[in-house]
């Protein structure tokens, strides 16, 4: 029985270690040619150092909510930065590695693959406001409301020369009220947190997907357009775009930076269907001309 065991842990680490290589081993993915992306835990800036401390959340859940999204979107290929959980698991099985009950296929030790590039989230802003008040002619009752927002700043940084590639501010906010109640009612809970840094996580995916990989006409047909996006794209069902048709490239005269293709604006469309790899939009109204592979949909500007 104890042989058992032991030949069961044995291949269980086989398992895993044959993992860790499928992921680590260049070669093994040298047909995938995603940009390889981690996004580094979460800081705060000085200045909202003291009302993120005294409310005592997990700034962390950004960085989470973040690596969800990027990788729901599937055009990365993701690894962690975590000391935390590197330290846990990753360095962990490497270290097993060297043990001699693993076998001649387990994970190197100290072979992690760099990646291009790093995605670091700041927060830049954490505000609440509100509180209880007492009913003055009922005593004892008291009318609650609170407001919260987050504000996260996020900088996509080329690994071999730290040049910003990207950045946006985004936002993500919540409100609530307890109508009437017995008591005082205390700041936003750990759940209210976790949404607001979910709804700030989703704009910046969307703003980085859109910035990197924007929307893309893939399939024209009389009726339906094809698009690129899919489920955990940032696309949903009723959603307004407007379309471009891409033109020539524009190159920069003095950098010689390719600046994008020049874009004409045929019309708008609405999202009619999200499958997991890509989406149905049809036309609203008239387009000034027919769409083709390659054109590209925005959301409209306000």
């Amino acid at each position: 029985m104890h042989f058992v065991r032991l030949l069961l842990a044995g291949s269980k680490a086989a398992l895993i270690a044959s993992l860790l290589i499928a992921t680590h081993n260049p070669s093994a993915a040298q047909n995938d040619d995603r940009p390889s992306v981690a996004v580094y835990p979460t800081i705060v800036i000085d200045q909202s150092k003291d009302v993120v401390s005294k409310l005592n959340v997990d700034i962390q859940e950004v960085t989470r909510q973040l690596e969800e999204g990027l990788r729901a979107t599937r055009r990365f290929k993701m690894f962690e930065r975590s000391s935390t959980v590197m330290e846990a698991s990753v360095l962990k099985e490497q270290d097993f590695a060297t043990n001699s009950r693993a076998l001649g296929d387990a994970a190197e030790f100290g072979k992690l693959n760099n990646v291009g590039l790093l995605v670091q989230p700041i927060i830049t802003g954490y505000s609440v406001q509100g509180g209880s008040r007492e009913l003055p002619d009922f005593p004892g009752k008291y009318v609650s409301n609170h407001k919260a927002m987050l504000s996260v700043t996020v900088k996509v940084l080329d690994t071999t020369s730290g040049e910003i590639k990207f950045q946006t501010t985004q936002t993500g906010d919540f409100s609530t009220s307890s109508g009437v109640s017995d008591g005082r009612m205390g700041p936003p809970s750990k759940d209210a947190w976790n949404g607001i840094a979910k709804t700030a996580s989703l704009k910046i995916t969307n703003a980085i997907i859109g910035y990197i990989f924007p929307v893309l006409v893939i399939k024209v047909n009389p009726k339906d357009i094809f698009v690129n996006r899919g489920e955990g794209g940032g696309i949903a069902v009723g959603e307004a775009y407007d379309i471009f048709s891409a033109g020539e490239d524009m190159i920069d005269p003095v950098t010689k930076e390719n600046l994008g293709s020049a874009e004409t604006l045929l019309g708008r469309v609405k999202v009619e269907r999200v499958n997991p790899k890509f989406s149905v939009v049809s036309i609203v109204g008239k387009l000034s001309e027919t769409p083709k592979i390659g054109d590209i949909l925005r959301k409209p500007s306000k």
